[in-house]
């Protein structure tokens, strides 16, 4: 497997290229289809509707004359799963090397995560999907930013340890919900914690404020890790060095939150390290406390690549 940075540019699209969008209720979902629309067909794309109830129905029209939609609801992880891989796989019948563009902003941590790992097995060689993240505004909703709880945790990705008494080392993410983040320590009683976050480097205001409103966390910690969201391999490379030099030490879970490229990398993290003792868990929000926040683009998109598992050793 090969994983590389992206620079987002109008030659980062080529004509043969396939696209994969998701859209919802936030405006930053609809920011990539935007800007590609013009040269998208219903055989070289696939729109993913999330709550058909958001989407106006000329922006709808124009959808449907332009991609092919799938319409499906939060909880169908499997199905949307399924769906994209039977669009790579109908791509990979029509060209010997594919290129496929995905949009992952608007898409639940289950989706994108399942989707990168599912990608990896069955792409060729010489295949080739790029993940696209469209920063949002969250400069305006941070300080009313509210709590998603936690409910169902669950094992993602890494090798469990057979051996019981070995110490716990934490890696958890925080963002802007410290309720959970907390809850989330509370729950999981590790031996060690160390906090990690990540922002934009010009964006010294929500940096302060993750600092800020997680303080207790951040103090706590027997070290804290910032990373920046538009820099996938940097951050991937150092959750793994980290998790490489903790591993002497104990076992290391990684719980991810915050933005998504954060989560994305460490859920990744121990599929590269493959070693026992280096694990992932995911903690799926409460429903009954998640409140919709309509997040509006900056205007700037993160991007990654990755090829096949067995392609390249990184």
């Amino acid at each position: 497997m090969m994983i590389e940075n992206a620079s987002f540019q109008d030659d980062s699209f080529g004509e043969n290229d396939f696209y994969i969008f998701s859209i919802n209720y936030e405006t930053r979902s609809r920011l990539l289809y935007e800007k590609l629309h013009a040269r998208l067909n219903q055989c070289n794309s696939l729109t993913i509707i999330i709550d058909n109830s958001y989407l106006e129905a000329n922006l709808r029209k124009q959808i449907e004359q332009t991609t092919e939609i799938f319409s499906i609801e939060y909880d169908q992880q499997e199905k949307m799963v399924s769906r994209i891989v039977s669009f790579v796989e109908g791509a990979k019948l029509t060209e010997k090397k594919v290129t496929i563009h995905i949009d992952y902003s608007a898409m639940p941590r289950a989706w994108y995560c399942n989707l990168a790992v599912k990608l990896m097995h069955i792409l060729r060689a010489d295949d080739r999907v790029y993940f696209w993240y469209a920063e949002g505004q969250y400069r305006e909703c941070i300080s009313c930013y509210p709590t998603a709880g936690t409910e169902q945790y669950s094992f993602f990705s890494g090798k469990a340890s057979i051996c019981n008494e070995r110490p716990r080392i934490h890696i958890i993410a925080l963002g802007f919900d410290p309720i959970r983040a907390n809850a989330i320590i509370s729950t999981l009683d590790p031996d060690y914690v160390i906090a990690c976050f990540a922002f934009y480097p010009d964006d010294v205001e929500v940096k302060n404020y993750i600092k800020d409103c997680n303080k207790q966390i951040i103090t706590k910690s027997a070290m804290t890790i910032e990373l920046h969201i538009n820099d996938f391999y940097g951050m991937l490379s150092k959750i793994v060095d980290i998790s490489n030099e903790l591993l002497v030490n104990g076992d290391v879970i990684l719980i991810p939150d915050g933005p998504k490229p954060l989560i994305l990398a460490m859920s990744l993290a121990p599929l590269i390290i493959d070693k026992p003792g280096v694990s992932c868990l995911h903690v799926a929000r409460n429903m009954l406390c998640f409140s919709k926040i309509d997040i509006k683009p900056t205007g700037k998109f993160f991007g990654f690549s990755l090829t096949a598992m067995d392609n390249v050793n990184n």
